[in-house]
């Protein structure tokens, strides 16, 4: 995943998953979420 690597990965099957929830600021985060063009990224 080429968007905050520092907390995203790539899984086996395609799909974005956190591998690091403190990998950068809740506000780096947020932004990342609100540009997902899938809208599939969300706070639990």
């Amino acid at each position: 995943m080429d968007t905050l690597p520092s907390v995203f990965t790539m899984n086996d099957r395609g799909v974005s998953v956190v591998h690091n929830e403190n990998g950068a600021s809740e506000g780096e985060i947020q932004s990342v979420i609100d540009n997902c063009p899938a809208l599939c990224i969300h706070w639990k």
